[in-house]
């Protein structure tokens, strides 16, 4: 019994290890410049195909959680994730994320906000204004 309440525990805590993030906040994340294959939609045959997207595999997990939940306004970010070690990357620099995959980098996002299209494929999305690679 006392083996079922420590690993309850546990599986309660394991969310607050990882660092809280506002959605829609700009924020810095570390790790490693990668690309990760999801499911997407091809309009051309009508079905799901992998796809390949840039992404951070990040250090550590994060958390991103709402700031002021407000449910009248679909606008607002709606959807909380919780132990999150890959986002996605959308990128106006593409040729500086290919160049580098592979190696670590400092991210800074404008905004990570939740997927809202069929164009994301990751649990959270960071809108990139600067990447810094990193030793």
């Amino acid at each position: 019994m006392k083996k079922f309440i420590a690993a309850i525990l546990f599986v309660v805590s394991v969310p607050a290890l990882a660092a809280n993030y506002y959605c829609g906040s700009k924020v810095t994340l570390s790790g490693t410049l990668a690309t990760r294959v999801g499911m997407g939609l091809d309009e051309t045959k009508n079905n799901d195909v992998p796809v390949r997207y840039p992404a951070l595999s990040l250090d550590e997990p994060i958390n991103m959680i709402e700031k002021d939940p407000n449910p009248d306004d679909p606008t607002e970010c709606s959807a909380e994730k919780f132990n999150v070690s890959d986002v996605q990357l959308v990128l106006d620099d593409y040729s500086l994320y290919k160049r580098n995959i592979g190696k670590r980098a400092k991210v800074v996002c404008r905004m990570i906000y939740p997927p809202m299209t069929a164009h994301h494929l990751s649990d959270i999305i960071c809108e990139v204004e600067k990447i810094r690679i990193t030793k």
